[in-house]
């Protein structure tokens, strides 16, 4: 499903970062290459302990910390982090290390090592944590939370800078930004896509970004884009326990 947005959102990232130096080349300084490493080598070690060189089994994502409500309510808060290292199959892990290369290489030289790992593991604990929120026994694996994160990022880097674009670039991006809402909503009724995880990705990303550039200066729309986006990544933190401990959840591993 990313690869599909991301044919949208490669063409919007570019606007975001055109007074940055462009040396956004994959070397083992960059944070995000170290990341997707690890995750191809916890790939490989999921098919190795499922004993399938393709395809990880349930079993196995389950034990190495995939999302799942009833194991949340248990104390096993590291699920709402580690599926971000974790995939389904091969196929996965590829688009979405496509995704994250692809906007991750760009960000982290703008917003360096520590403000980029925030964006990018905030997000996938936002999403994650969404996910549990309002889809509990929904087993869900995969950093397109986080992916979302960086998406949502860069997004919101046009709005920021949208008084100081031409017409004609606002009309060009606006154009771009409508072809990525279009492909979202046309795959996200899939039953495979982790809907609310890439929402809750996208909503931390969106805030983060707005959070880092204030230095911009911002109109009323931009404060209450600012504003909103923040309230919405702190609602859903504090709603969880009261999604896992107090309201009703119909689901058990099998």
């Amino acid at each position: 499903m990313i690869a599909i947005i991301m044919t949208a959102i490669i063409m919007i990232n570019s606007i975001c970062y055109t007074n940055i130096k462009t040396d956004y080349f994959v070397c083992p300084c960059r944070i995000i290459v170290w990341i997707s490493f690890f995750q191809i080598i916890i790939y490989i070690l999921s098919c190795l302990l499922s004993e399938n060189l393709t395809v990880p089994n349930v079993d196995v994502l389950m034990f190495l910390g995939a999302t799942y409500g009833p194991s949340v309510k248990q104390g096993e808060l590291w699920r709402l982090l580690f599926p971000i290292f974790l995939h389904a199959n091969w196929w996965h892990l590829i688009i979405n290390i496509i995704c994250i290369l692809n906007l991750g290489l760009v960000i982290e030289t703008k917003y360096k090592k520590k403000r980029f790992l925030l964006i990018y593991f905030l997000s996938g604990f936002i999403g994650n944590t969404l996910t549990i929120i309002c889809n509990p026994c929904q087993l869900a694996v995969g950093a397109s939370t986080s992916g979302f994160g960086l998406i949502g990022c860069s997004i919101m880097e046009i709005f920021l800078a949208w008084k100081n674009l031409s017409k004609k670039a606002q009309n060009y991006y606006m154009f771009n930004i409508c072809i990525f809402l279009v492909f979202f909503l046309f795959v996200s009724f899939s039953p495979t896509v982790d809907f609310f995880g890439h929402i809750g990705g996208f909503v931390c990303g969106a805030f983060l970004a707005c959070h880092y550039n204030k230095f911009l200066g911002y109109d009323i729309f931009q404060e209450c884009l600012h504003y909103g986006f923040a309230s919405i990544c702190a609602l859903i933190i504090f709603y969880l326990p009261l999604r896992l401990f107090i309201l009703n959840m119909p689901c058990e591993f099998v």
